[in-house]
């Protein structure tokens, strides 16, 4: 058996659980603080999120176009990842066992073929790109809530097409277009440079943010609706809007998962930290360790491994009644 390192953040509400989660997938430039502030958004509403790190600390230019090749063939190591934080997730003690995904830019692509593909209760996506044949895709997916801005030329019509694959699926949903609003709008990332000027001509970056509100009261009402039917599978009580979330202690973060995949088996165990990590967040960060049979007996791998790894058949649409 080998091992196979994924770190992650974990943000945890204030009180006593159980909680439903959200797995979070972070958009091209990786977990930064961007990202891990909307895990603590989740956190605060009374969310156990998770941010996997789903380049492993490697800088994002080295693994953007692996993921991204990744989340358009719908199969390979990323999404393995992002059922390995959601399986993690869903066997804590503090999680009723309902879990969501909510994914931003590329993460909100993955989010949305992992409605279908995954046991998700609930998928977010924002502004992300469809899948291939999304009327195929998305058949069979969880209920959906996306935003988009109409003023993003990388996604022209995107919410449109969105709309009728759902409809067309027999998909829950909850679709919108924002006009006059660009990429990025629900949080405050800011590109770096060079980057900042070429996303506002081609995404429209920074148009729009006033309308976040708006978005961040539609994801978090829908996820109320569809997450909240497990809220009693462990006893958990209802989600409060006014909890703060917390870091918790590393020890408590290692748990044993009993599965993965047929192929896979995982487990938790806390993660380095770098010495520049704010304090706030130290104790937050977690390490998923995926066992994984195969060739590559003994080996711990890294984000350029890992994504190199050979490829699991690619998994059907989980049947939903």
């Amino acid at each position: 058996m080998g091992a196979r390192e994924l770190p992650g953040y974990l943000a945890v509400p204030e009180g006593e659980g159980p909680w439903p989660g959200v797995v979070i997938v972070f958009e091209a430039m990786g977990a930064n603080d961007d990202m891990r502030a909307q895990a603590d958004r989740f956190a605060a509403h009374g969310y156990l999120a998770v941010l996997p790190d789903l380049y492993d600390g490697a800088p994002w230019v080295r693994c953007v176009t692996k993921a991204m090749r990744d989340m358009r063939a719908q199969r390979g190591p990323t999404f393995d990842h992002i059922e390995a934080a959601r399986a993690w997730l869903a066997g804590r003690d503090d999680c009723t066992g309902g879990v969501g995904v909510c994914g931003f830019c590329m993460g909100g692509g993955f989010a949305l073929v992992a409605a279908a593909k995954y046991d998700f209760e609930a998928a977010a996506a924002n502004y992300g790109i469809l899948p291939r044949r999304p009327e195929e895709s998305l058949r069979g997916a969880c209920p959906i809530v996306g935003s988009y801005g109409a003023a993003d030329p990388s996604l022209r019509g995107a919410a449109g097409r969105l709309e009728r694959a759902l409809t067309a699926a027999g998909v829950t949903h909850d679709v919108k277009e924002y006009p006059g609003t660009g990429h990025g709008f629900l949080t405050d990332l800011t590109p770096p440079p060079p980057f900042g000027p070429i996303a506002k001509i081609v995404m429209g970056f920074g148009k729009g943010r006033e309308n976040a509100p708006d978005g961040w009261s539609r994801i978090l009402a829908f996820f109320g609706e569809h997450l909240a039917k497990n809220l009693q599978r462990k006893g958990a009580g209802p989600v409060s809007p006014t909890r703060a979330s917390r870091a918790i202690p590393s020890s408590r973060m290692t748990r044993r998962i009993s599965h993965f995949a047929p192929f896979v088996g995982h487990r938790i165990a806390p993660s380095r930290v770098s010495p520049e990590t704010p304090a706030e967040h130290q104790a937050s960060h977690i390490r998923i360790h995926r066992s994984v049979t195969g060739s590559n007996t003994g080996e711990t791998t890294s984000c350029a491994s890992s994504f190199c790894s050979p490829r699991p058949p690619p998994a059907s649409p989980r049947p939903r009644p």
